[in-house]
């Protein structure tokens, strides 16, 4: 889910080296959001309730806002502002993630036309329905779904725009802080006005973290370690969310307070926990977990369809989900370590 801040974009284990709290810190938080997007997709395969939904509409905002907040925090410290090696990297990442996107939904485009029929596929996909997408985000069309793994294409772009953004900074110092505040400004006024736009209200998420990630980390530290603030401004929220849905400016909070919160978790937490280190992994690999925990629960679902439909066969699922994605996680750093072939595919792929 975005870029790196373990491989969303830019996997932590690949960036620059900033001091080693820093990075597990956000590693941590990664792998937090990765376990809770496996609950948050396995509502969407074994449950009908969907009450709990506008309680988790933080998490794909989330990842994006922390890929934006690690290029300026991790990257920009280490390079001078002047140079070309950040926007470069950050044209290449975009990308590559961007082209992973379309590999994907290419595949399963294919496998849709094989299973349900060209007709089919053409009801769903076309060249207007496309457009939507690229443009604006919708994901789905009056036949269906257009595109899956939607998270990449927000967080390709702003790497894009954010390569493009750090290239000015060699002619106004403040371009970050402009770009974030425009792009905020379109989001809420398109917003305002009924108009959303999925793909522009994601990238100024990530441009705000991208600015945020400016601030001294001691003094963003300072701030995140006031629970005596934290815990009512939280509970606010929940309210405001109970009554007046997921609007995008309580998305926007949202996000604030709950990566504040497992900011206060991750530098309160200790590596050498088993749990803490499962998390730590899970956020190093978070791209490749995303995926990964998708391809589980599709066969999960699969296979509850065969079977006759329990309380006891639903929970076995539920356990079975986040449990497969760490064990898929464990098996691909092992295998990276002892088969080069392997981490020569990872490294093309995710890196």
């Amino acid at each position: 889910m975005a870029t790196n801040v373990s491989e969303l974009s830019m996997t932590s284990s690949q960036a620059a080296a900033p001091p080693r709290s820093r990075i597990s810190a956000f590693d941590f938080m990664k792998g937090a959001l990765v376990f809770v997007m496996v609950g948050y997709h396995w509502l969407n395969y074994f449950s009908d309730n969907q009450s709990l939904y506008k309680y988790l509409r933080f998490l794909t905002p989330s990842f994006i806002f922390i890929t934006g907040f690690l290029i300026s925090s991790v990257y920009l410290p280490r390079y001078d502002r002047r140079s070309w090696q950040i926007p470069a990297r950050l044209l290449q990442r975009g990308l590559k993630l961007f082209l992973l996107f379309i590999g994907l939904n290419l595949t399963l485009w294919s496998l849709s036309a094989v299973n349900g029929g060209p007709a089919l596929l053409a009801s769903r996909i076309s060249l207007n329905s496309l457009l939507d997408l690229a443009i604006s985000g919708s994901t789905h069309s009056a036949d269906g779904k257009v595109a899956s793994f939607y998270i990449l294409l927000p967080i390709s772009y702003l790497l894009l725009v954010s390569s493009g953004v750090l290239s000015l900074l060699r002619f106004q110092r403040h371009a970050i802080e402009w770009a974030s505040a425009i792009a905020m400004l379109g989001a809420l006024a398109l917003y305002q006005f009924g108009t959303e736009n999925a793909n522009l209200e994601m990238l100024a998420i990530g441009l705000l973290g991208v600015a945020i990630g400016c601030i001294p980390l001691a003094t963003i530290t300072g701030v995140v370690m006031r629970p005596l603030l934290i815990v009512p401004a939280y509970l606010l929220y929940t309210v405001a969310i109970a009554v007046w849905d997921t609007l995008y400016p309580l998305q926007i909070v949202g996000v604030l307070l709950n990566l504040t919160i497992l900011y206060f978790l991750a530098d309160r937490s200790d590596d050498s926990s088993r749990v803490s280190r499962c998390l730590l992994l899970l956020g190093k690999y978070s791209l490749f977990g995303y995926l990964v925990q998708l391809a589980i629960l599709q066969v999960l679902a699969r296979a509850f369809r065969l079977i006759p439909e329990s309380s006891v066969a639903l929970g076995l699922t539920f356990i079975s989900a986040p449990v497969l994605t760490v064990l898929a996680v464990v098996v691909l750093d092992r295998m990276r370590s002892r088969a080069p072939f392997v981490n020569t595919v990872y490294t093309a792929v995710f890196a």
